[in-house]
């Protein structure tokens, strides 16, 4: 009786950091310079329960055509293949309000950690009309900082 009672309770705490679990995610942080600068992606994308509703954000930091832009756009649409994603969405806050309204697009690739792992992949578009199920493959070497993916099926 009372491993039942254990195995029930250890269920009932387990059940909502599982669903908590649930879904393709993407996530992390690319430095790299750009026209000379520092530049900064910052993302995180999160598809709840494989189909449902898709929530997060990809800031971006960096020079376009010499001056500082800062955007932030809200993902509306994000596909996750093994270890890479696509998401894209709208820029709904910049430091330039031309900006504000058009869509963004980045595709990341998760290589794994460690010094024997080939490195992370992006491609970044600051402004498109591409979104993310055009798949446009990471093509650029992550310089620094990291991606993580996770696949809905991959455990936590």
């Amino acid at each position: 009786m009372r491993s039942r009672l254990f195995a029930f309770s250890f269920f009932l705490c387990a059940a909502p950091l599982l669903a908590q679990q649930s879904g393709s995610s993407a996530a992390g942080r690319i430095e790299y310079t750009s026209e000379g600068s520092p530049a900064l992606i910052q993302f995180h994308a999160h598809l709840h329960d494989g189909s449902g509703p898709i929530d997060g954000t990809i800031k971006f930091d960096g020079t376009v055509g010499g001056n500082a832009v800062s955007t932030t756009a809200t993902v509306d649409c994000l596909i996750v293949s093994g270890n890479q994603a696509f998401m894209s969405g709208l820029i709904t806050d910049s430091t330039d309000p031309l900006l504000i309204g058009s869509r963004q697009y980045l595709s990341v690739e998760d290589n794994g950690q460690g010094k024997n792992s080939p490195p992370d992949r992006y491609t970044f578009i600051l402004v498109t009309a591409a979104d993310c199920s055009v798949s446009i493959l990471p093509s650029q070497d992550v310089p620094s900082g990291h991606v993580h993916v996770k696949a809905s099926t991959a455990p936590f």
